[in-house]
């Protein structure tokens, strides 16, 4: 299993913008779908410097492959942990 991040890109082969999903196992695993923009749950598993290095896509227009990092902006620590 994975989980997915939704953003809208740009195509690198075909130049088409539009929504694309980015696939990781780097975080539950648990078919988890988050759109740009909106808060990561991940419950006691700790991102570390906000960044998901090879989340995998594809275009939805020219089906090319294509590889992405996503990249938390803002994390939110539990008070137990500061």
């Amino acid at each position: 299993m994975f989980d997915i991040f939704i953003s809208e890109e740009t195509c690198p082969n075909c130049n088409q913008r539009g929504e694309m999903e980015f696939q990781t196992k780097a975080l539950l695993n648990c078919l988890c779908r988050w759109k740009k923009g909106e808060i990561v749950e991940t419950g006691e598993l700790v991102i570390k410097n906000g960044v998901i290095k090879d989340c995998l896509s594809s275009c939805p227009k020219c089906k090319a492959s294509l590889t992405g990092d996503i990249v938390i902006e803002t994390i939110n620590f539990l008070e137990s942990e500061i």
